[in-house]
């Protein structure tokens, strides 16, 4: 993989130094209007480019600091991405790198998990979830509501709990 070579500190990582050599490696598609990325990747196919300052190692790892190209452009275009947040692409591809193709995943229209009766692998219905509360909290033992329901007594628990269905 090849390295951008910094002299100051990467707190002060000036980047508009090195736009250039990045945008080198972005094919803009007319069709798709993606910026493409053309240079290396990491395992999941998503764009990278590894920084290292000159003579010293990073806290990281001995090659340099992995910093995603979709990240650095969102901050150099003046929508930066917190560190505790997901970047994904309206697109849908992986190496497009165009700034306003990404989203904070919080903030994105693609569909999120399903919950509840919803999700594809649901033993039971909120309707029985708020059964199961209301005959345990009337006394019933949890095995007993386990065995008519179909379901374990540890399931059970984990309802009352609140460990699972904790939305209903």
């Amino acid at each position: 993989m090849k390295q951008i070579c910094l002299l100051e500190p990467v707190k002060k990582f000036s980047f508009g130094t090195y736009l250039s050599v990045i945008m080198a490696k972005v094919s803009k598609n007319p069709t798709s209007g993606c910026w493409e990325w053309t240079g290396d990747t990491n395992p999941k196919g998503y764009p990278q480019v590894v920084v290292k300052r000159r003579g010293e190692v990073s806290p990281f790892d001995d090659t340099g600091w992995t910093l995603s190209i979709g990240r650095l452009l969102r901050d150099f275009y003046g929508s930066p991405v917190p560190y505790d947040k997901i970047l994904r692409r309206l697109c849908g591809n992986r190496k497009c790198v165009r700034p306003d193709h990404g989203v904070l995943a919080c903030d994105s229209p693609l569909p999120t998990h399903a919950r509840g009766s919803k999700h594809g692998r649901a033993k039971i219905t909120e309707a029985q979830v708020k059964d199961i509360r209301d005959r345990v909290s009337a006394g019933e033992k949890a095995a007993s509501v386990a065995a008519a329901l179909g379901v374990t007594r540890g399931y059970v628990s984990k309802i009352i709990n609140g460990k699972i269905w904790s939305h209903v």
